[in-house]
């Protein structure tokens, strides 16, 4: 604002052989003092000097306003940084993070977006389907291969998501405590 442009000049330090951009300031007592800066001179093309007096341009107003603005691909950006409570899942609070948006009915031009770990778990998650997806994938293509036909490896991997769920009904099965799945792997074993 005194000079019109961030770097004044440049200063050479020949002892360390840098040099180091020279910016004006206003001394610290008169920073916040309205008629300090209202005595500032600008540029000026109309001036004979080139310079005017900047209460003769401007009329200055204090006002309240951002202590800083943040920019993402030369857009304004506000970031709220939050952490999970303890009790609640990050994907839950996620979800309510988005409806809470929804509510707002943000103008066109607004966009929300997620970053650090909450995008991170997105992300996995979407690969991951895509891995259990191409899993069956290559399940299929081997069953296939061994079974020679197109049709028997569908009712194989149809069977099998059925079958989950009783693997772990038979886990609860044994009532007594000196029964365990080591014991009817041994009992297998011996008995064939």
């Amino acid at each position: 604002m005194v000079g019109g442009d961030d770097r004044v000049t440049r200063y050479r330090d020949e002892s360390m052989n840098e040099d180091y951009d020279v910016q004006v300031r206003v001394q610290e007592g008169g920073r916040n003092d309205a008629e300090t800066i209202a005595r500032l001179f600008v540029p000026s093309r109309r001036s004979a000097s080139g310079l005017v007096r900047l209460d003769n341009v401007v009329k200055l107003v204090p006002t309240k306003t951002a202590s800083r603005i943040d920019r993402l691909d030369r857009q304004r950006q506000v970031s709220l940084r939050a952490a999970v409570a303890p009790g609640y899942a990050q994907a839950d609070r996620i979800a309510a993070l988005r409806a809470e948006v929804q509510k707002m009915g943000l103008p066109t031009g607004y966009s929300t977006r997620i970053s650090g770990r909450a995008r991170e778990l997105e992300t996995t998650f979407n690969e991951f389907l895509w891995a259990f997806l191409l899993s069956v994938i290559l399940m299929y293509i081997i069953l296939a291969s061994q079974f020679e036909s197109l049709v028997h490896p569908f009712t194989i991997l149809l069977s099998l998501p059925l079958s989950v769920p009783f693997a772990f009904l038979s886990l609860l099965v044994p009532t007594r405590p000196s029964t365990s799945i080591p014991r009817w792997v041994c009992w297998s074993c011996s008995a064939s």
